[in-house]
């Protein structure tokens, strides 16, 4: 079966003349499968395109639509309830909390999941956890270890774990092979374009 040009695809999201603080008439269609990476000098404004996609920020002027409707979350809680989720710059200061375990950090986003009759099941936030280790080839003891032990790749799949586990269908990642060895950065890519694919 031949490959489908992502041209061909429907759009998932769409940046029509988009303006902030740094960014001016920004536009960017991304359609469903590809990845995108936006680059430029630091301070050019990559990361407000992410803020804003993440309800952190508003833009100025211009419109974002996320599968054909307009996109304005008002915060991270909803644009996780809008399948967007954001592997950030920093994922010990924005997306981590270094001190609890891989598990925690995974399922935390979604306790919905792992919550029976009231009560969190570890069984539940165990096997989702586990799950994503396996998939990701989390490189870990334990699902029981705190992640601030992990390398910084590590840290980082655990952040893709995370959105995965939020149910994402719109991943942005800042920055997400900063400060990793060559081989976890080629993992990285890996798993990003698996996660494109699928």
């Amino acid at each position: 079966e031949a490959a489908i040009a992502a041209e061909e695809r429907p759009v998932v999201l769409r940046l029509d003349d988009v303006s902030t603080g740094l960014l001016h008439a920004i536009d960017i269609d991304l359609h469903e499968g590809e990845v995108i990476g936006v680059t430029g000098v630091i301070g050019a404004g990559g990361h407000e395109i992410a803020r804003i996609l993440f309800g952190l920020d508003r833009p100025t002027s211009g419109q974002v639509q996320l599968h054909g409707e307009r996109y304005a979350p008002r915060g991270p809680k909803q644009a996780i309830q809008h399948g967007v989720f954001l592997v950030p710059e920093d994922p010990d200061r924005d997306g981590l909390i270094p001190i609890l375990s891989v598990a925690t950090n995974v399922t935390l986003v979604d306790l919905p999941a792992i919550t029976r009759r009231g009560a969190l099941s570890r069984r539940l936030e165990c096997e989702i956890a586990q799950g994503f280790v396996d998939e990701l080839r989390i490189a870990t003891s334990s699902i029981d270890t705190p992640v601030r032990t992990l390398s910084g790749g590590n840290r980082q799949k655990v952040l893709l774990a995370k959105g995965l586990a939020a149910k994402a269908s719109l991943l942005v990642l800042e920055e997400p092979t900063q400060g990793v060895d060559v081989h976890t950065k080629a993992e990285i890519h890996r798993i990003v374009r698996g996660l494109a694919a699928s």
